[in-house]
Formats: structure tokens, sequence, C-alpha cells
């Protein structure tokens, strides 16, 4: 399977609202993919939600596989790590940082 472009994704600001949206990867290259002909506010509501994806599946997936490996042990202090981590990833994938 060919590697995705690197994180985390950025969206450039426009300098004139009618330019189009732009996403960068992690090392400042245009990411390029077909956008639906969609009202302005609601096209860059739906680019800044990919990149919000994005950005968070990482450490998403990351996150439950140490929570499920944990609990197989079932050591609290051990739980308790891997339910903070995973509580740090759903901040960030809900845009909370």
């Amino acid at each position: 399977m060919t590697e995705h472009s690197p994180t985390p994704w950025r969206l450039l600001p426009r300098a004139d609202p009618t330019d189009r949206l732009c996403i960068v990867d992690g090392d400042g290259i245009a990411v390029q993919f077909p956008l639906m002909d969609l009202p302005p506010p609601q096209e860059c509501a739906n680019t800044e939600y990919v990149i919000l994806c994005v950005n968070a599946h990482d450490e998403l997936v990351a996150a439950l596989e140490k929570l499920l490996a944990e609990l197989w042990r079932g050591l609290p202090e051990q739980i308790e790590a891997a339910r903070t981590h995973a509580y740090a990833a759903l901040a960030k994938a809900r845009g909370n940082p």
C-alpha cells in the first residue's frame, strides 16, 4: 500500500476568499484531492474536517491499541495511563488539542 503524505496537514490562508483552498502536508507540499462545487463556507468547513480527521487518525489508533493491550493486563496504573492517552486522542479528534 502506498504511504499517505506526512502529517500534520494544514490549511493555507487564502489571500482572497475566491482563491481555491489549499491543504499542505507536513513537508509543506500541496495535497490535492477533488473538491465538490460547494458554497465557500461549506467547502471550508469540509476541508477543515478532512484535516482534523487526517491529523487525529494515527494518535487515535495508537491510543486504542494501548487501551486494549492494557485492559488485558488489568493493572490499575497501566489502565489509567492508557485511559488518559485515549482521552487525549479523543480531544484532538474533536478539535481540542
